[in-house]
């Protein structure tokens, strides 16, 4: 796997691919992380947006859990808290969404707690989940 990272709207309309309230309004991406294969295929790919001086959030995409490499993942945290200014990293996933929940809980998120009825057009529930620099264990 290759990355490729930068403000590449292309990367957010990837991203947004399985979120239809994403397709319809467009991720205003601050910074997007991408996945390539050896064939040169995007497969995966991380968006950050929702830019607060302290606090970012993302959102994740993945045709397979092999997109996002220990480098890949070790190269995103150190960029979010190392290189940028933030001091927390937020996302949002559907309730119905277990995959990512288990995700984001084994990359160190832990949940904050949900919003009934928040996700998409009303039809999910909204789960927060949120992290710190001094949580993230890939900074060492």
């Amino acid at each position: 796997m290759r990355l490729i990272h930068g403000r590449q709207q292309w990367i957010a309309d990837y991203v947004a691919l399985p979120f239809p309230v994403a397709q319809e309004t467009g991720f205003k991406p601050y910074y997007c992380f991408g996945a390539v294969n050896d064939a040169g295929r995007l497969v995966g790919g991380l968006v950050l947006t929702d830019y607060r001086p302290h606090d970012i959030a993302v959102s994740i995409y993945a045709e397979t859990p092999t997109a996002f490499t220990p480098g890949f993942v070790r190269y995103f945290f150190k960029w979010v808290f190392e290189a940028q200014t933030f001091t927390r990293l937020s996302a949002e996933i559907a309730g119905t969404n277990k995959r990512c929940q288990r995700l984001a809980l084994g990359l160190g998120f832990k949940p904050e707690g949900i919003r009934p009825k928040a996700y998409g057009y009303g039809e999910d529930d909204l789960h927060m989940f949120g992290m710190l620099k001094s949580d993230c264990r890939f900074l060492t």
